[in-house]
């Protein structure tokens, strides 16, 4: 899934003020938090320096709706708008959880050898 894509997504969601470069921002720190939870896996490879919209997520687009609330809940809370962002930071972790369960289950560790 294309950055861009998940973008504007959130933008037809919620219109908000937030600047493209903001979002790009809160991508690359999810996808760089998400790349540290997920390395004893080692399934993704370094996110880059800088998002824009052509950059790929790391996430497949079966479970693309964990950027999606997680843009909206940044977004909520960028405005200070605390309930709604009570709401949407609880859709956000609920989506984040099933992903990381699917990962977690779908995908084993490789084993490390033990030199005697």
């Amino acid at each position: 899934m294309l950055a861009q894509s998940i973008i504007d997504q959130c933008d037809a969601l919620r219109p908000n003020a937030c600047t493209q470069e903001e979002k790009l921002r809160w991508l690359w720190q999810f996808d760089s938090l998400l790349q540290k939870q997920l390395a004893h896996l080692q399934l993704f490879c370094q996110t880059p320096d800088s998002y824009d919209g052509s950059t790929v997520l790391l996430i497949e687009d079966t479970f693309c709706d964990v950027y999606v609330k997680y843009l909206l809940s940044q977004i909520d809370f960028a405005n200070g708008e605390t309930g709604r962002y009570n709401a949407s930071a609880v859709l956000f972790n609920a989506a984040y959880s099933h992903f990381l369960d699917h990962m977690n289950r779908t995908h084993t560790a490789p084993k490390r050898s033990i030199c005697l």
